[in-house]
This record gives C-alpha cells, sequence and structure tokens, in this order.
C-alpha cells in the first residue's frame, strides 16, 4: 500500500527506548478478524485488530 497500514500514534508508541516505532512480531487470524502483535518503542507489547476482508479489499485496490 501507499501508506503505513499502521503508526505510532499513542504517547506510549511514541516515548520509550526507540521513539516513534511500531513493529509487527506475530499474527492471528479469528474469523474475519486479524490480531497483529507489535512492540511500540521498544518498551510496550500491544495488539491491532482489523477486519481481514477490508483489508484484502484495499491490497486489491493497488494493483
Amino acid at each position: 500500500m501507499p501508506y503505513p497500514l499502521f503508526s505510532p500514534t499513542k504517547d506510549w508508541e511514541r516515548d520509550g527506548v526507540v521513539n516513534n516505532v511500531v513493529f509487527p512480531t506475530g499474527h492471528a487470524l479469528f474469523g474475519n478478524d486479524l490480531y497483529i502483535y507489535y512492540g511500540a518503542a521498544d518498551k510496550h507489547v500491544a495488539v491491532a485488530k482489523l477486519n481481514i476482508k477490508e483489508l484484502l479489499l484495499e491490497l486489491r485496490k493497488q494493483t
């Protein structure tokens, strides 16, 4: 995609050992819900949830 799937927006994602960074470390799919587990600022672990069908539709627009 021409833009990041997610980026640091919260204070705890922007302030830490390495500032202003989020990085995916794993994922799980439950039905249509895609959970992306990620590190934030090298200080926290978090999870983001999105609809896999919506993500695939967006990716298909890019081809």
